[in-house]
């Protein structure tokens, strides 16, 4: 088995990692590379399709071996396995949640890693064919249960938006030919303005709707994802607080989109604004830019077509979303119902948004590891 294992090792320190590859290359693995750190290791792995990554824990950089290893568990869905000098009580309960399949404390002897490596890798392929089928056909029925669920709320949404905004613009102009006449009292005219008010006020919030049924205007402008992202970091970073962390890792090739950049930034901004609010402390949101390819991408839009896709992956470690408010993420203001405990804003128009532009969005969160939000655009 290990002869015809694929490994990824991340070690910080060149020595260890090459020791550690000769004695891997000892016990028959002879396809064996070796990350330095979190941009290394992400490379190789849109390069290569590793079996198993083992990683260091005390990696130098924005990124420490753990959450390296839960990006690689989500994205790739690579078996990992922790090398670590650290047995802290805080390092243990971190690592536990990336679900590795073995954690080996320095020096590790080629005996314990041989062993490890045998079972641990025999017992992932056995899961692994179980949890893939049990996984395909969970996903399958909640992806289906979800889109005829939205679809439904889009028309709804659609017809009752055109209608406010036929019976809006009577009224908008009646409130207008009344307020052109001066002789009215000064108290007529304020009411009439506050009147007028609140009709722009539901010109907005049938935009929203609109939006969210991909029927707003859109404006296509071609540009590289990364650029729009990290302008966007150093235009409004600013204005979130002080103690929130921003870690931006883009692939060393630009990956060129269509997008409504007006539109997208105001994503960006609902999207980062809700991990702000997950980390009352402060932390770290973390943004990986990376591509994928998807080869049936009509059970997240219809109008999607198979392909390579740029993926932007935005994820906290604040407050994970409970299962009433994520099973009802992308609704008008349906998440935001005062009644759900972990109310999330604004993913209505993102949603609307990479639909109309033949892409989709995922909200991925669990307890002990935060919201993970992934946008997925069409390359051209």
């Amino acid at each position: 088995m290990l002869s015809s294992t694929k490994l990824l090792i991340v070690e910080d320190e060149l020595i260890i990692g090459l020791d550690l590859k000769y004695q891997l290359n000892q016990l028959g693995c002879q396809s064996v590379h070796i990350a330095k750190d979190a941009t290394s290791a992400f490379e190789l792995l849109r390069m290569h399709r590793f079996d198993l990554a083992m990683l260091d824990i005390d990696i130098q950089g924005e990124l420490d071996g753990i959450e390296i290893g839960d990006h690689i568990r989500q994205t790739y869905n690579i078996p990992i396995l922790y090398l670590s000098a650290c047995s802290d009580e805080e390092t243990i309960q971190r690592a536990k949640y990336t679900e590795p399949f073995g954690y080996l404390l320095k020096p590790v002897s080629e005996q314990s890693l041989k062993s490890t490596l045998e079972i641990g890798l025999h017992r992932e392929a056995r899961e692994s064919e179980r949890r893939d089928s049990i996984t395909a056909e969970i996903e399958v029925e909640r992806t289906k249960s979800q889109t005829e669920k939205l679809r439904a709320i889009e028309r709804l949404s659609g017809g009752i938006a055109h209608g406010l905004n036929n019976a809006l613009t009577v009224v908008v102009g009646s409130i207008g030919q009344a307020t052109w006449n001066k002789s009215d009292s000064s108290l007529n005219l304020d009411r009439l303005e506050t009147a007028l008010e609140a009709c722009s006020r539901c010109r907005t919030l049938i935009q929203e709707l609109l939006e969210f049924t991909g029927q707003g205007p859109c404006n296509l402008e071609r540009c590289v994802l990364g650029d729009i992202f990290e302008g966007y970091l150093k235009v409004m970073g600013g204005l979130f607080q002080p103690d929130i962390r921003f870690f931006l890792l883009r692939p060393p090739v630009d990956q060129i989109i269509s997008v409504d950049r007006k539109r997208l930034m105001v994503a960006f901004w609902g999207i980062l604004d809700n991990a702000q609010r997950a980390m009352k402390d402060g932390g770290k949101i973390t943004i990986i830019c990376d591509e994928e390819s998807v080869d049936s991408p009509e059970a997240y839009n219809l109008h999607a077509r198979s392909g390579r896709f740029a993926t932007l992956a935005i994820s906290d470690q604040g407050t994970s979303i409970n299962e009433e408010s994520l099973s009802r993420v992308f609704e008008p203001f349906g998440s935001e119902a005062e009644n759900l405990t972990t109310p999330v804003r604004g993913l209505s128009q993102a949603y609307g948004l990479m639909q109309q532009q033949g892409g989709w969005i995922k909200v991925n969160s669990q307890e002990g590891r935060g919201t993970e939000v992934i946008l997925y655009f069409p390359i051209e």
